[in-house]
């Protein structure tokens, strides 16, 4: 049960990396057309404002280290995917909600998006490392070599899987933006994704993991 838990980890780690690049890639391809065309932005904004969620993303790696600990690692990562969930509504803004489509609205949820990929990124590789870890009974500092060889491995695979991420997430992105002709939509089809994967990872990672952290005891 503990090798299969383990497993589990690991998976959702890599997985979790992947989808977090889905989940803020997707526009990538048609994020200046949908500013001038749709938003009607003026094309001197354009890179100010793609450059915003980045800045947040930068603000919140920073503060990562310092808030992390107050929580769980994978309550933490579930509510960063609930705030990337509330920000992608923000930023369409959300017809499904019945949002005004107001500058601002959208500038809110794009930098909350952001914000969210910084909590997320940041915690992902070491629990991909503990999962290893555990899964080899490693006990960290017994042996240096080997230290190098489970963080060279977990960082090969977060560099593949988020590299993954980044090649699929522009290509369904623009595929969905060319059938609907709507940012607004569009972002509301990926906030839907995003609530998919909230329920899979609460119900696969976190609600089994304590069944199966129960029944060891």
């Amino acid at each position: 049960a503990a090798s299969d838990v383990y497993k589990r980890q690991t998976l959702f780690g890599v997985i979790t990396c992947t989808y977090c690049c889905f989940l803020f890639q997707f526009a990538s391809s048609f994020f200046v057309t949908a500013l001038e065309y749709e938003k009607h932005v003026p094309i001197q904004y354009n890179g100010a404002i793609a450059s915003y969620g980045s800045l947040t993303y930068l603000l919140t790696t920073v503060l990562t280290g310092y808030i992390i600990h107050i929580m769980p690692k994978r309550l933490f990562i579930l509510l960063s995917f609930v705030s990337i969930t509330i920000g992608l509504f923000l930023m369409g803004p959300s017809d499904i909600l019945g949002l005004p489509n107001y500058i601002w609205l959208f500038l809110v949820g794009y930098g909350l998006v952001g914000a969210a990929q910084g909590f997320l990124f940041i915690p992902i590789l070491p629990e991909i490392i503990e999962a290893f870890s555990d899964r080899y009974g490693i006990k960290e500092g017994e042996n240096e070599e080997v230290d190098e060889s489970v963080s060279d491995l977990a960082s090969g695979l977060y560099g593949a899987f988020y590299y993954t991420g980044m090649i699929i997430s522009p290509i369904t992105g623009s595929l969905i933006y060319h059938h609907y002709k709507s940012f607004n939509k569009t972002c509301d089809l990926f906030a839907m994704f995003s609530i998919g994967y909230i329920i899979i990872f609460y119900i696969f990672n976190i609600c089994l993991l304590y069944t199966s952290d129960a029944a060891d005891e």
